[in-house]
Order: C-alpha cells, then sequence, then structure tokens
C-alpha cells in the first residue's frame, strides 16, 4: 500500500437523511466509504439530518447549508469527495462548495444513461415508456408528457440544467461501459468535447462479504431470482413465473429460489402447479442480505426478469459468488452487456417468457457442459467489483477503462 493510499482521504456523500446503520454500509455510498476505510483512509460517509442511534461511527450528519458552503467542506481537510446527487439541479450548490473549497470531486450518476433523446431517440424513447408503465393507469400520460417535454422545453429546463451541474465536477463517474458512451454523446451533442475527457466508468460496489468460497461443495442446479415484486412494472414477477413454468415443464431437476415479497399473484400461481413442480419453487421472502448471499454461494445462476435497471447490485453480487446472469438485451438494462461480456450469462434476444426461457435453458446447458467455472466468475468479478477494489478505481482515477460492450 503507497503512502499516497495512506494518507489521502476520500469521503462519500449523499445529501438525504438517510439511515447510517448496517444497510446503508451494504451498498453504493456507504459500501463505498468502507472500501476507502479498507485501504486504510479514514473515510467518513456525509448524510443530512440529526444523527441516529443506528449510526455508524464514521457517519457525519450535517444540514443543507454546511454541504453548500465550501468554508464547511475546507475544514474537514480531505482530498476528495464521491458525491451521489443524481445531477438534480438543487444539489449543484453543494457540487460547487466541494470545488470552491479545493476538495477533489466526483460525480457518480446512478443511471442507464438515457437521461435524454440526444443520447439516442429511439432507445430513449423505449426506456422512457418502461419507466412510465410504473405509473400503472396514468403510465401513457406520463409517457406523452416525458416525451413532449423531453423533446422541446426539456432541452433547456433539464439537459442545460443537468450540463450545468454535471460541468462542475472533476471527475464524472457512469456504472456502466454504455451508459458512459451514452453521457459522452449527451456532451458532444451540447458542443461540450471538452467535458468528454472528465468521464469515466466506476461501477457500483459489491459486498466482499459474498464470494465463491474455497471448499464450499460443488454449485447446485438452482436458479436465483431477487426482486422487489410489489414493483410490478419493474421488476415483472409475471413474467418470472411465465419463465419459471416454462423450464420447470423441461427440465426436471431444476429448482427455482425467489427472494422478496411475493405477490398474491405469484401465490396463487405456486398453489396452482402440480405438486411435483410445485416442491421446485420456493419463496423465501424478505430476507437479511446475508440469507442472499449464502444462497448465491451454492447456486449456479440469477434470473432477472426486470425490464430496467440502472445497474443491478444484485447481478454484481451473484457475479462475485461465481455465478452467471440471465436477462434481456434491452436499452433499458444497460449493465448486463457487460455483465456477460466474458461469457459468464446469456441474454434473451427479447424481453418476453419464450425468450428469457430460451436463454435461461441455454445457460443451464452451459453449466451442464463446463463452460462456466464459478471459481474463475467470482476472482474476476470481485477484482471489478469488491469495495476495496472501486474505491482504489477512485484513487487511481479510475484506471482503464472496459472494452465497449
Amino acid at each position: 500500500m503507497s503512502d499516497r493510499t495512506r494518507t489521502e482521504r476520500w469521503w462519500t456523500c449523499t445529501p438525504r437523511d438517510f439511515t447510517g446503520g448496517e444497510s446503508f454500509f451494504s451498498r453504493d455510498t456507504g459500501l463505498l466509504c468502507l472500501g476507502f476505510r479498507q485501504l486504510g483512509m479514514d473515510s467518513k460517509a456525509v448524510l443530512l439530518g440529526g444523527p441516529r442511534e443506528d449510526d455508524k461511527p464514521w457517519v457525519v450528519r450535517a444540514t443543507i447549508q454546511q454541504l453548500r458552503s465550501a468554508r464547511w467542506w475546507a475544514s474537514q481537510k480531505i482530498e476528495g469527495v464521491v458525491l451521489y446527487a443524481w445531477a438534480r439541479p438543487e444539489y449543484t450548490p453543494v457540487a460547487e462548495a466541494i470545488r470552491e473549497a479545493g476538495v477533489r470531486l466526483i460525480l457518480s450518476q446512478d443511471s442507464g444513461g438515457l437521461v435524454s433523446p440526444v443520447c439516442g431517440v429511439p432507445e430513449w424513447i423505449q426506456d422512457r415508456w418502461r419507466w412510465a408503465s410504473r405509473s400503472g393507469l396514468w403510465g401513457p400520460l406520463v409517457f406523452i408528457l416525458q416525451i413532449v417535454r423531453g423533446l422541446t422545453w426539456g432541452l433547456a429546463t433539464q439537459d442545460l440544467r443537468r450540463l450545468d451541474h454535471l460541468s462542475v465536477a472533476d471527475r464524472v463517474a457512469a456504472v456502466s461501459p454504455v451508459a458512459l458512451a451514452r453521457y459522452q454523446r449527451f456532451f458532444r451533442w451540447f458542443g461540450r468535447e471538452d467535458l468528454v475527457g472528465r468521464w469515466g466508468w466506476l461501477p457500483h460496489a459489491v459486498s466482499s462479504g459474498g464470494r465463491c468460497r474455497q471448499g464450499v461443495p460443488r454449485k447446485k442446479k438452482i436458479i436465483l431470482s431477487v426482486g422487489r415484486w410489489e414493483d410490478e412494472a419493474q421488476k415483472q414477477p409475471d413474467l418470472l413465473v411465465e419463465v419459471i413454468e416454462k423450464v420447470l415443464e423441461s427440465d426436471e431437476d431444476a429448482r427455482f429460489i425467489i427472494f422478496g415479497r411475493p405477490t398474491s399473484t405469484m401465490i396463487r400461481w405456486s398453489d396452482a402447479l402440480d405438486a411435483q413442480m410445485r416442491d421446485r419453487v420456493e419463496f423465501r421472502g424478505a430476507v437479511d442480505h446475508q440469507s442472499i448471499v449464502a444462497a448465491m454461494e451454492e447456486a449456479k445462476i440469477l434470473l432477472v426478469p426486470s425490464s430496467c435497471e440502472s445497474f443491478h447490485i444484485a447481478a454484481g453480487e451473484a457475479l462475485c459468488c461465481g455465478m452467471s446472469v440471465v436477462a434481456a438485451r434491452s436499452p433499458s438494462l444497460p449493465s448486463f452487456s457487460w455483465f456477460v461480456s466474458d461469457g459468464d450469462g446469456t441474454l434473451a434476444p427479447k424481453l418476453c417468457g419464450r425468450a428469457l426461457a430460451g436463454a435461461l435453458r441455454a445457460e443451464i446447458a452451459a453449466w451442464e457442459e463446463d463452460a462456466r467455472e464459478p471459481d474463475a466468475i467470482a476472482l474476476r468479478w470481485g477484482q471489478r467489483l469488491h469495495e476495496s477494489s472501486v474505491a482504489a478505481r477512485v484513487v487511481a482515477g479510475f484506471g482503464n477503462d472496459p472494452p465497449s460492450a
């Protein structure tokens, strides 16, 4: 470990009044803070609000006025901040205060990159429809309003303000290679070639608590799915059970474990299965994170039926546990083309039951033909995604970007 790594102090900041307990430090800014600490840094996570009983000792609570004060940031005597502010204009004064204090600033964008039609009109329209569908009966109206706004006044009221916000940073981070290319297209469209070089690729960190451990028995023919199934438009539980049923019918050995609170439709579907098939589908409900990780350590495949995801941390965790992933090839699932780029999964050509079931069968066959090496998968993705690895990329200025996926 270099002297520079030991002496630098990198903090993270999320300008929200979030809990500062165990759950916060299991992902996003909290987990990245732990990654810096693993590198020997005195790293802290800055949050809004007053102290809470479950706050970790390295949580710093502040007011929004303090976060907008260059003097406050300068008094912390730190080298850099990774700020998660979603490029929202209301947080631009926070970013400006950090830079004015002489502190290096990285803005991390938890997004698939389709933030504007200038990033690619057809893909942007598809993505807007998928996100608008989460509004239920209001979905079509929300979709129309988003399209009209994005193609007209939104170019000024949204895109230019986003451009102003992002231009404050020393570096701006995208969570996937596809998202990176889209953001660079965004800057070039507005004639800001000078800002393109500030962009880099920085994935979300994944806890090193989950890994493919030596001495663990050979992985079993288990397929996992993890989701907030009540968010039906995004997580698509109906598609999930359709795919599971198709594979159950064609594969007598496959078993499925589903984490997350099941919907009433999922329960009725399970009850209607014949006994032999029902015995191979297990609903474990909402459980603690370690229970999911333990299941990942012995399972082979993660099935993701989602319609849209900016990154999908569960998929990153699965890869670090030596699993492979199955999802659809979609503009709204940009990280998955990277997740499978080394042959660590299969993407369906369309987001439908038949195609996704076909992709899952192909992935099962790949395991049975010994075309998947769990130890190699876990090693490859742990080096990319574990919290200390991601923190080290920050200190190194993001390192080398991966090939375009």
